[in-house]
């Protein structure tokens, strides 16, 4: 098949893709690596940008000595020149309107008519590192996790994803995490766990530990169950505000076990949980199984699965 041929076909096949999960009520995202390129320069097989002869090395981060920077693993883009800005703007726009892909920025402005979808629903999430030589902005005001604060921009979260996955892509291969046996079968490697935990919590520590309580804890526990409660002003707790105005307690219930798993929760005996709406309306058949029973504090969880249920707030 002509190379042509096959793109077409392939568009095709995806935003049929797209239509079929959007009917189900499947909201699609994508990742897309948009800080570097698979090739660089004018005679590489791969290179793209760096062949638009009048503008040769415009599209490609430099150092000093004029060297492609490769601080993301190879041919770092630099887009804090506008024209790499727009292409990445343009073709987040592209997937949004003609493929109505529902996560990518300058797409609040978007509406039904004319573009054919509302701009307003669609959310854009990052991995908001700060390395290489756009570390501390060195190149311009970075999208890093301490710069996204107020910008309605997600970011993916390094820390808790190394804890529960273990070590990094880049890591030891032996440094486990709770969902890979960390819990349940460690192999004695140094995971680091207790150090990374301190220095998350020293910045607010004491705000923190008012709200936030870890359950299923001590030699009773259940393996392989983390249960996470966060409460914003319940019972009228003195020197805590209300945070949100619709819920006043969340519990996160993570089972990493290969089976489905109840256990009761004495500290939250006079909560009245339900699983977060959010998980009750998904077409994931699994997770809206999970179970709270107020009468026992019990919760059941299925296999592999996180639940998270909330308290609405009394009105």
């Amino acid at each position: 098949m002509p190379l042509t041929r096959m793109v077409l076909v392939t568009q095709l096949s995806s935003e049929r893709m797209v239509q079929a999960l959007n009917r189900i009520g499947l909201r699609v995202a994508m990742d897309v690596a948009y800080n570097h390129v698979h090739g660089s320069g004018p005679s590489d097989e791969f290179s793209v940008l760096d062949k638009v002869k009048i503008v040769r090395g415009y599209y490609l981060r430099r150092d000093a000595d004029g060297n492609i920077e490769n601080s993301t693993c190879c041919n770092n883009t630099a887009n804090e020149h506008y024209m790499v800005e727009r292409i990445i703007v343009d073709d987040l726009l592209n997937w949004a309107v003609k493929y109505k892909v529902r996560a990518a920025s300058e797409l609040c402005s978007l509406t039904k008519v004319p573009n054919g979808i509302d701009g307003s629903s669609i959310y854009l999430y990052c991995e908001g590192w700060d390395f290489g030589e756009v570390a501390k902005n060195g190149r311009g005001i970075n999208a890093s996790q301490l710069n996204l604060g107020g910008t309605c921009i997600g970011s993916f979260n390094d820390r808790i994803w190394d804890e529960v996955n273990g070590g990094s892509p880049f890591g030891d291969p032996l440094q486990q995490g709770f969902a890979t046996g960390l819990a349940l079968q460690p192999n004695g490697h140094d995971h680091g766990v207790q150090g990374n935990a301190e220095r998350m919590l020293a910045i607010s520590k004491d705000h923190i530990q008012e709200r936030v309580h870890f359950h299923n804890t001590g030699p009773s526990s259940v393996p392989g169950v983390i249960v996470m409660s966060i409460e914003d002003s319940n019972a009228g707790k003195q020197g805590t505000c209300q945070l949100d105005p619709k819920y006043s307690l969340v519990v996160v219930v993570v089972n990493v076990q290969p089976a489905e798993v109840s256990l009761s929760i004495p500290a939250l005996q006079s909560s009245s949980l339900l699983l977060h709406p959010v998980q009750v309306s998904s077409s994931d058949n699994i997770v809206k199984s999970s179970l709270y029973e107020p009468s026992t504090w019990g919760f059941t969880i299925p296999a592999r699965t996180t639940a998270v249920f909330v308290e609405p707030r009394q009105t």
